[in-house]
């Protein structure tokens, strides 16, 4: 690339330093013509092409290489533009030493190339001009002060806490308030450094009392993200807090964003409550006054900067001859970035409104979203199914647009939906909102990814997976009526009847488990009931009913449930082991052992039966069985046959069997391998402690 740049730069310097002889040898008239005429060519070849590199096509310096730190670049192209036209005006415009009469032809020459070199002397500048002030006027005018007077102009005059992953509207904010004079009122905090504990000292040492924690001792290790909710819990317990752009992740856990213009107050979620509550008319009045506004005064000129031509127009002779010459359209760097930041934000808008089934000005919001960034592809999506929400709202399928992965629909800058979101802002098609919800729940921000599933199904009822995962999460949250509405929903959906077991299975897990939250658990045993009669040989079925019992603590139901799939499998290993915990839950411990037993002689390395078995045998007072069991548990850890984390239950069980036998020092050094491999803030390890001063207290 550096090559490339000095080719017009380095390269006409290194000829112009040169002192060339006036002639190359070569006495004939012809050899003397043809040495000149190759001389003048290149110089004029040169000339010509420093002019074009000057104005910036695709292989100039600023282009190829590193932009400004090659700008030397574009100063010796200059050099060498001045000593090649004063070359051809010495050559051709000058007077003759000695009197001579040249011929007509001679005198043509002399006067066109004088003639060029005064138009190209003229027509550079013109064209530079031409295409350098419109960005020198936009670069210099008042574009970003705009941007970050609208940015804080709906936030609270008497001050807030300012979040942002984005330095720079950090830095734009506390610009804006410094010009308004409250700057002192805010406290600016980039989330991205609150997990660094040194970040702690830098807020402290700003905002002083202000800052309501003190700075973390040990700095080397990062802040786990529960503190750090509860941090900001504590900040909105005095101050408003707002997020400056739209954005996710797990303080959306605990707050959900109320826009505000470009921002978005941070309010504390209700109790229990799995979606935010709707907007409301006088809030989606405040928002539609603000980009109406907007709109009116501010980006119908970024939008010109953005698209001088646009899409209709004819292109102009000046645009054509830059065509022809490989001259690209500049666009000023600030008006890409502010495009960007307002066309993220029109997008989240428009969804808004689409969700309020406000259909037309959502059309408008992204239709402006997308003439600010073209390459936006979430408003493009968003268009296309506003259009089909306004226009066809019964073709409403999910057939309207093919699923392809977030890769695909927005390229390498946003390989995950969390990408997609901070680079275009929400994409409200139902696949991509069940592709996003599966992401958000598996990063267990399940309220966020609720609100993605309800989405999916407001825009595509037979979206079967968004609905199943909605219903999930609705159990989770304990909300078993909904789940139940949802599960009822989906049976009346035409073509959705579960024909098949997965379908099946899915509806079981909801029911029953909504069932048992209810404490219903003859309606869970119904629905299992039902399930196994219309695939009578599916194990699975009653596997995850069983699961779901154990669960929600009804063992007694999961035995039951278990004695039908072993009836069908009776050397299914998960099967007995289940049914042996269950059995040891419900105070059943011969049956527990029994079960267990044969689990273990079918896998005598099914550690899992094996534990449980120990457990049984100690709850049932066969001490020496239990202790023979964990000490083949204790010979697995050592061993690192058993993973570590199985150390400490293994000890605790050896130390509860040799207290129970009396055997004071077989406890205490059981006890103390327990201490030492056990979480140390629990309610057994203090148990374990207390136990260990009863048994150094007592009597020999």
């Amino acid at each position: 690339m550096v090559v490339s740049a000095a080719l017009f730069s380095l390269l006409p310097v290194c000829l112009i330093s040169v002192r060339w002889a006036s002639y190359f040898g070569d006495t004939s008239k012809l050899g003397v013509t043809l040495a000149t005429l190759m001389f003048h060519l290149v110089h004029a070849f040169f000339l010509v092409a420093c002019i074009w590199v000057a104005l910036d096509p695709p292989f100039s310096p600023r282009h190829t290489t590193f932009g400004p730190s090659f700008l030397s670049f574009y100063y010796l192209g200059a050099l060498s533009v001045g000593y090649f036209s004063g070359y051809f005006l010495l050559i051709f415009g000058g007077k003759p030493v000695r009197p001579s009469f040249p011929s007509p032809f001679t005198r043509f020459v002399n006067i066109f190339v004088t003639s060029a070199i005064s138009v190209l002397a003229v027509l550079a500048p013109v064209a530079l001009l031409y295409r350098n002030l419109p960005q020198i006027r936009s670069l210099n005018g008042p574009m970003l002060n705009q941007f970050a007077k609208r940015l804080t102009q709906e936030l609270p005059t008497q001050g807030a806490v300012l979040l942002s992953d984005v330095p720079s509207l950090l830095w734009l904010a506390e610009f804006a308030t410094a010009e308004q004079g409250s700057r002192r009122n805010f406290m600016y905090l980039d989330t991205r450094y609150l997990p660094i504990p040194g970040y702690y000292g830098f807020l402290k040492h700003m905002y002083q009392e202000r800052w309501p924690t003190e700075v973390p001792k040990d700095r080397s290790r990062r802040i786990p993200l529960v503190p750090m909710a509860r941090l900001l819990v504590k900040l909105a317990e005095s101050n408003a807090v707002y997020y400056l752009h739209p954005s996710f992740g797990y303080y959306f856990e605990i707050f959900y964003p109320e826009p505000h213009g470009l921002v978005h107050k941070l309010n504390l979620y209700d109790s229990n409550a799995l979606f935010p509550p709707p907007l409301t008319p006088a809030e989606i009045k405040e928002n539609e006054d603000f980009w109406t506004a907007l709109d009116r005064q501010d980006l119908p000129a970024l939008a010109k900067v953005l698209q001088p031509r646009s899409p209709g127009q004819a292109p102009t002779w000046t645009d054509g001859l830059f065509d022809h010459l490989h001259l690209l359209r500049e666009t000023n760097a600030d008006a890409i970035v502010v495009g960007e930041l307002y066309s993220r934000a029109l997008d989240y808008w428009g969804v808004e409104l689409q969700k309020a089934e406000q259909f037309a000005q959502a059309g408008v919001r992204f239709q402006r979203a997308r003439e600010l960034n073209p390459d936006n592809r979430a408003a493009q999506i968003n268009l296309h199914r506003n259009a089909i929400l306004q226009g066809a709202s019964q073709t409403n399928s999910v057939a309207e647009t093919p699923p392809k992965s977030f890769e695909d629909e927005f390229g390498e800058r946003a390989r995950t939906p969390d990408d997609a979101l901070t680079l275009n802002g929400p994409c409200d098609e139902p696949i991509f909102c069940a592709e996003l919800g599966m992401y958000l729940y598996r990063n267990q921000q399940y309220k966020q990814a609720a609100a993605e599933f309800k989405r999916a199904r407001e825009l595509a009822p037979e979206l079967l997976p968004a609905r199943y995962m909605l219903a999930t999460l609705y159990n989770m949250y304990r909300m078993p009526d909904e789940a139940l509405k949802e599960a009822q929903e989906i049976r009346l959906l035409p073509g959705a009847k579960p024909a098949d077991s997965t379908n099946a299975l899915s509806l079981l897990t909801i029911e029953a488990s909504a069932h048992l939250a209810k404490h219903d658990p003859q309606a869970a045993d119904a629905c299992v009931q039902a399930a196994f009669k219309q695939f009578p040989g599916d194990t699975n079925l009653l596997a995850y009913a069983a699961q779901v019992f154990m669960n929600n603590g009804f063992y007694s139901n999961a035995v039951g449930t278990l004695d039908l799939l072993l009836k069908q499998d009776p050397d299914n290993q998960s099967a007995l082991v289940n049914k042996g915990y269950a059995s040891l839950h419900i105070g059943d411990y011969h049956h527990a052992i029994d079960v267990l037993s044969r689990a273990l002689t079918l896998q005598p390395t099914n550690y899992t039966a094996l534990f449980n078995r120990a457990v049984a045998y100690l709850r049932d007072g066969q001490l020496d069985l239990a202790g023979q069991d964990y000490k083949v548990l204790e010979k697995a850890v050592l061993e690192k046959t058993l993973p570590r984390g199985y150390a400490y239950p293994v000890y605790y069980g050896l130390g509860d069997v040799a207290y129970k036998q009396k055997d004071t020092n077989a406890a205490l050094q059981s006890y103390e391998l327990y201490l030492a491999n056990a979480p140390t803030n629990t309610d057994e390890a203090q148990f374990v402690r207390d136990r260990m001063r009863e048994l150094k207290n007592s009597p020999p």
